[in-house]
């Protein structure tokens, strides 16, 4: 099947976005998963997944070269991919941050008791970073705000426990004050609204048929919306200010201090989001010419059809309700839809081979339940051959 995709892309000379993603699959092995978009039979542009590549070591060179052999085993001459590669797109290289209760066992521990304590749903943090880490992520500072009281109450006593030294018993004693001012519960609400906001945009943006242009209009529309909260209320920001007025959150006894100028960061919220927007202003007719003609040269699209099809676009611009039916227009959109928006499909992709391992694992080692040796714990199949390669069962 991957041959035939890629003798179908080479024959049509179809665009191709790349996209990669590293990670650590369940045999404990790095891993590179490659996928190419690209128009298949002169359609819409689709994800295909290419390869899985185990890494000999995860630097960047390593990983550019691997990435160029996989390329070409494939079937992609070198001249096909200087001519045709239109975009690369990753997510970055690995890291990771210190997280004060994901990678401390006692941490979580004394923090699961206050939650029982105070009948709340345990619910483990994400990333965690000092006193930066309400600005990690939704999820995160959803977290803190559905556990407040029992985080609270565990870096006061975390505060006092004698077992622990004064340099770490500072440190959360000064974490306690941070988390039991209004202004921190008031900036912990503006953000998850806004964070709410944006973490839907990033699930639309991950959509496998999302094209810049729909991405453009999406980010549009949450703009409107973040920009909004400046005269009306989100949802968390309603409660913290109710909150605010009686100085109690839930069990938590509010103290005061400084905050986020609410407005002002929501400004720069909303500039930093238009800085990913396309351009929208009252043109002339011969609006774009140089950029579709540079464009067409790059990527060798047909110059004159395509600046045709800019003018009907630009002159009928009213009358237009989808740019798509423009037939002037046609490469110039398939290759603007060749453009992924993100990463999402490796992601899935990696998620779905671990499943696929997982049920390899399964159908190898199950016994049937009226088998005699259901019961015994034994197998005759070393560890290491439970650890064989992801890509070699496929």
């Amino acid at each position: 099947m991957k041959t035939k995709i890629v003798q179908n892309i080479i024959a049509t000379s179809s665009k191709i976005s790349i996209l990669i993603d590293e990670s650590t699959t369940v045999s404990s092995l790095s891993g590179m998963v490659v996928y190419v978009k690209a128009s298949i039979l002169n359609s819409e542009p689709v994800f295909s997944f290419l390869d899985l590549v185990e890494l000999k070591s995860q630097t960047a060179s390593n990983i550019d070269n691997q990435l160029i052999e996989c390329l070409h085993t494939s079937g992609f001459t070198e001249n096909f991919l200087v001519e045709h590669w239109v975009s690369f797109v990753t997510d970055g290289a690995s890291y990771s941050l210190y997280s004060l209760y994901s990678r401390s066992p006692k941490n979580q521990i004394e923090l699961r008791e206050h939650c029982t304590s105070l009948n709340e749903f345990f619910l483990k943090i994400g990333k965690v970073l000092d006193v930066r880490w309400v600005a990690s992520s939704f999820r995160t500072i959803s977290v803190i705000w559905k556990i407040y009281p029992a985080l609270y109450n565990h870096l006061v006593q975390a505060s006092k426990d004698t077992l622990r030294d004064s340099k770490t018993k500072s440190k959360y004693s000064g974490l306690s004050k941070r988390l039991g001012c209004i202004q921190f519960l008031l900036d912990l609400a503006l953000m998850c609204d806004i964070l709410f906001e944006i973490s839907q945009l990033s699930l639309d943006l991950q959509k496998q048929d999302m094209s810049l242009l729909q991405a453009d209009v999406l980010i549009r529309r949450t703009i409107r919306v973040i920009e909004s909260l400046k005269t009306m209320d989100g949802k968390y920001y309603s409660e913290a200010v109710k909150a605010k007025e009686k100085l109690m959150f839930k069990t938590v006894v509010l103290s005061s201090n400084e905050k986020i100028n609410k407005n002002q960061f929501i400004t720069s919220v909303v500039n930093n989001l238009n800085m990913r927007l396309i351009p929208n202003e009252e043109v002339d007719i011969r609006f774009g010419e140089k950029e579709i003609q540079r464009i067409c040269n790059r990527f060798c699209i047909n110059e004159v059809k395509s600046l045709k099809g800019l003018r009907i676009y630009v002159d009928e611009n009213d009358k237009v309700d989808d740019i798509t039916l423009i037939e002037e227009l046609k490469d110039i959109n398939i290759l603007i839809k060749t453009f992924p928006c993100s990463t999402a499909e490796c992601e899935r992709g990696f998620s779905l081979m671990n499943n696929i391992y997982y049920v390899e694992s399964w159908l190898t080692s199950h016994r049937d339940a009226d088998d005699d040796r259901s019961r015994k714990v034994a197998t005759t199949v070393p560890n290491q051959d439970l650890k064989s390669k992801l890509w070699e069962l496929l």
